[in-house]
């Protein structure tokens, strides 16, 4: 049950984050992925500090792979507010994704790094198109393509520090 529920907290958080993005406001937009992170972070405080790394980790690779396809000219918004090369809305959508392999889609922490990066590169691009069709992200033509290889890239690798970041000890519950 617990899976179910935080499947739909982050569905809700994606929704909350493209919306007000959509509606070009982005700090609101903000709130929602954060939302989610700081509440597992703060529901879970035996994981916390795994949660927070997770989340940086995520955001950092979502910088990362973001800001080489805005450069690229694959990634765009119409949104008002950029911080640098990317969109700060993405980099929080990132850690919250990045979270989610604590327990919603923990699933993939588990899986072959094959088979990671195939779910990745389905499930990134699918994302992508979601903001494109609400008219909060532009993609060049084969822009799915390179969304697709950047989530390959990033899913087993946030799987791996998911496991590396399990080996950490569990602080005691208060």
């Amino acid at each position: 049950m617990q899976r179910v529920l935080d499947a739909v907290a982050h569905q809700a958080a994606w929704w909350w984050c493209i919306l007000f993005a959509r509606a070009e406001l982005c700090g609101l937009a903000l709130l929602g992925p954060l939302a989610y992170v700081f509440g597992h972070a703060s529901m879970r405080p035996a994981w916390r500090s795994r949660v927070i790394l997770l989340a940086l980790l995520g955001a950092l690779m979502g910088l990362a792979g973001d800001t080489l396809l805005v450069r690229a000219g694959y990634l765009s918004s119409k949104v008002a507010l950029e911080l640098g090369p990317t969109l700060p809305f993405m980099a929080a959508l990132w850690a919250a994704a990045a979270v989610s392999l604590t327990l919603s889609s923990g699933f993939m922490v588990g899986l072959s790094p094959g088979r990671a990066a195939l779910a990745g590169a389905v499930l990134g691009p699918l994302a992508y198109a979601g903001g494109a069709r609400l008219a909060v992200l532009v993609l060049a033509p084969h822009a799915l393509l390179f969304v697709a290889i950047e989530w390959a890239v990033a899913v087993p690798l946030l799987g791996a520090g998911a496991r590396l970041l399990d080996r950490l000890p569990k602080r005691a519950e208060p």
